[in-house]
């Protein structure tokens, strides 16, 4: 993108050495959320992270995760500073034929957003909201009936968190305050 002369531009690498990554899984639609999983810690290693440096806490449905980001996104290490640089959320919610759907996307959005702003720790949303199995599969890497494949929203999860780390983690290039 081409700005303006002067207008100061930034821009986060796509690096993650050093950081350290939480991932809360939701059990639902395992074979969906499973593959943007390792979709997700495939992409993380790919930019630096350590293996060792990720851990994934799963849970039984897009509702839970909000509670289970925000433990995570608390919990400290034995020198008090925080666990995790950044939090991933990798769910899937497919609509059914009542408002139910509506009801759990809300949810997970809403109290996911307020983890990341309340805890001022970068919540990457890797929640899939779905009309049907077959969209679900192909937004997460796993073949389709058709062929269709959208990419692995994982992995976009991933460099979303690790882009959010590197504007406004520890070593942010933008500083509050």
């Amino acid at each position: 993108m081409q700005l303006r002369e002067g207008v100061c531009s930034i821009e986060a690498p796509m690096d993650a050495h050093g950081c350290r990554f939480g991932i809360v899984a939701a059990r639902y639609y395992d074979e969906i959320v499973g593959n943007m999983v390792s979709g997700a810690i495939e992409r993380l290693v790919e930019a630096g992270t350590r293996a060792e440096d990720i851990t994934v806490a799963w849970c039984s449905g897009a509702v839970e995760l909000p509670l289970l980001a925000d433990t995570l996104a608390c919990s400290c290490d034995d020198a008090g500073r925080s666990r995790f640089d950044a939090i991933l959320a990798m769910g899937c919610v497919i609509r059914g034929g009542t408002p139910h759907f509506d009801y759990v996307c809300d949810m997970a959005a809403q109290g996911l957003m307020r983890v990341s702003l309340d805890r001022q720790v970068p919540v990457a949303f890797g929640v899939l909201t779905c009309d049907d199995g077959e969209q679900a599969k192909a937004r997460s890497g796993l073949p389709t009936a058709s062929g269709e494949s959208k990419g692995n929203k994982g992995v976009e999860a991933a460099e979303a968190a690790i882009e959010m780390v590197n504007l406004v983690g520890p070593r942010g290039l933008v500083r509050s305050g």
